[in-house]
């Protein structure tokens, strides 16, 4: 047990796996948890990039093997199976024998692919550098839509309840009204889906920060009218048309946001940054926070607040790991939090250590 606030409350723990050294790697690029294992990739002498499947007991199976670019999105998909994004290219891997059963070719040549999202129907987005969206259909190893991106708004994807084919985008189509937001169907090629203004007129210039949350077509806002000293921005949640305001904070300097980055990292939970400010609002309770900065939250309320720091949402349980253990510790390149929070990675240079946590 430990205190919060002279409370006792449940210890969060972490006990070393293991530390992991693997010769000839001069870098660590990405890890990312799947599947109760880890997926490194390195990078090597000639500039190139290994990837491996770490495994609990830190055997390592090979993935890739000395590609242009590390693996930069994985996620789960049904069937046993991986969508892995190096570079340009999206490789469905099986998640047993870890060979790759097709490659998905579409994103321009140069671009990274940063996000991938499974949704309904065996279907598959995925975003790039490259200023495009595309939607795929797995099963049949093709792509159904693509989009230019520029105007969309953060990587959440929508849904809606009674169209369950609907892949709903979030787009502010009029820089010079920034106010007007509009959802487009990425399965119907771009399609809009509806248009709602989110500034009033009489409030004049404002600056507009939104993010669509997950699964659904409610909308959230960070509204800062510009120019007014003593202004506050006001972070409102839309259902229906509707808002419904979270919390209201005042402006540090006229005109510029307390808050301005949206996104969710859960579905539930919705993180609202700016340069000082920060509101962590729980959308399921009600809740809000104002003193929690998080670069990582699971479903089950375990946030990463720093490189090597974590906090139990729940609890208020705090866990600084020693990132001392690493040989190289000031030059941490990739972390990853596993999604049931039963365990915890960090990567430097050629070292990989994982701990696992006890909650």
């Amino acid at each position: 047990m430990g205190l919060v606030n002279g409370v006792p409350t449940p210890a969060l723990t972490a006990s070393l796996l293991g530390v992991l050294r693997l010769p000839g790697a001069r870098g660590s690029a990405s890890l990312n948890h799947v599947g109760g294992a880890l997926v490194w990739s390195v990078r090597c002498e000639d500039g190139r990039f290994d990837t491996w499947v770490v495994h609990e007991s830190l055997v390592l199976t090979p993935l890739l093997s000395r590609t242009a670019s590390p693996v930069s999105a994985l996620v789960e998909l049904a069937g046993g199976r991986w969508a892995v994004a190096v570079g340009a290219r999206i490789l469905v891997v099986d998640a047993q024998s870890y060979t790759v059963i097709t490659t998905l070719r579409g994103h321009r040549r140069g671009g990274i692919i940063w996000s991938l999202t499974p949704v309904s129907g065996g279907r598959l987005v995925s975003r790039s550098t490259d200023g495009t969206v595309w939607l795929w259909d797995i099963s049949r190893s093709r792509a159904l839509q693509s989009l230019d991106a520029g105007v969309c708004q953060g990587a959440e994807i929508g849904a809606e309840a009674d169209d369950p084919e609907a892949v709903l985008l979030l787009t502010q189509p009029e820089t010079h009204t920034p106010g007007v937001l509009t959802l487009i169907d990425l399965a119907r090629g771009g399609r809009p889906r509806s248009s709602l203004c989110v500034v009033p007129e009489a409030l004049g210039a404002v600056s507009c920060a939104a993010a669509l949350r997950p699964g659904t077509a409610e909308l959230v806002t960070a509204i800062t009218p510009q120019g007014e000293a003593g202004a506050s921005t006001t972070l409102s949640r839309w259902v229906n048309g509707a808002p419904e305001i979270l919390c209201e904070v005042p402006t540090r300097r006229a005109g510029v946001p307390a808050l301005n980055e949206l996104f969710f990292p859960t579905p539930r939970r919705l993180m609202a940054l700016g340069a000082k400010d920060a509101a962590l609002v729980d959308l399921a309770a009600g809740t809000l926070r104002d003193d929690v900065r998080a670069y990582r939250v699971t479903s089950g309320g375990l946030a990463l607040v720093a490189e090597t720091e974590l906090l139990d949402l729940n609890t208020g349980a705090r866990l600084a790991l020693p990132s001392g253990i690493l040989r190289t510790p000031k030059v941490l390149a990739a972390s990853s939090l596993a999604e049931d929070g039963a365990s915890f990675a960090l990567g430097a240079g050629d070292e990989l250590v994982w701990w696992r946590l006890r909650r």
